[in-house]
């Protein structure tokens, strides 16, 4: 049985890629908005009262996807602060504790065996 599911590095390589996706979309959005609204300082003179309507309402429904994705990138921790997350679970004072006492016991074993070994040649 394992100690840490695999369906962690799962979740943790999914949600970086999540992460990496709600930054793309906010800068598709935000040079979508920029290019948009230059092409309307260029032409706008030009364009009826409905086409300026529409890019007013354009933009403000743009602004719940920046929000959302913003929100996102922020929210979701990078891979590797998830890792440490992830390790810092299980790395505990008793875990310690044991994996200390675990050593010293392999380190008197081998100690014992050696010390027996030389006691065999004499």
């Amino acid at each position: 049985m394992s100690v840490i599911s695999p369906w962690l590095f799962y979740i943790i390589d999914l949600l970086d890629k999540l992460r990496e996706v709600a930054i793309i979309v906010f800068w598709i959005i935000v040079v979508t908005i920029f290019i948009t609204g230059f092409i309307a300082l260029l032409e706008g003179e030009y364009w009826e009262d409905k086409i300026i309507q529409k890019l007013k309402k354009a933009l403000k429904l743009s602004v719940i996807p920046i929000v959302i994705s913003s929100v996102m990138y922020v929210a979701i921790p990078s891979k590797d602060v998830m890792y440490k997350m992830l390790v810092s679970k299980y790395v505990t004072y008793e875990n310690i504790d044991k994996a200390t006492n675990t050593i010293k016991d392999g380190v008197d074993y081998i100690f014992e065996k050696l010390d027996g070994g030389k006691d065999k040649d004499k």
